[in-house]
């Protein structure tokens, strides 16, 4: 499971700030010091702006985000409460540590999947 973790978080470590990158190295390509940005123009333009589906999808994305904001903090609090009152019990020490890294690796995942979810559509949902 450890060996997992480290997976997951070497990899957003090492790839997120290329998949970051992406979508708007793409999006604006183009030569001299001021490159057009005529795809990300060209995607939305007409009823694909508009679509109802592309709504949902983005506030969808909207409330997951927030969701996941507001779990984290609440999850991250009440495991620094756990670790600040554990005193010199090891067990609980232990479970407050694991409580704050799955939490950490978890918004490393999730901002994963939002950079992913950007690059894969040029231009990008949001």
């Amino acid at each position: 499971m450890k060996r997992i973790k480290n997976l997951i978080l070497s990899f957003f470590l090492i790839f997120a700030p290329f998949l970051l990158s992406l979508p708007t190295a793409y999006a604006c390509g183009g030569g001299g010091l001021n490159p057009p940005c005529q795809v990300t123009q060209s995607i939305y333009t007409g009823d694909a702006k508009n679509n109802p589906i592309i709504e949902w999808i983005v506030f969808g994305i909207n409330i997951l985000s927030a969701l996941i904001g507001f779990g984290s903090i609440i999850m991250i609090i009440i495991a620094g409460i756990q670790y600040s009152a554990a005193g010199d019990n090891a067990q609980s020490i232990q479970s407050a540590k694991k409580k704050i890294t799955n939490v950490l690796i978890g918004l490393a995942a999730y901002i994963s999947f939002y950079a992913i979810t950007n690059w894969l559509i040029p231009g990008g949902l949001l």
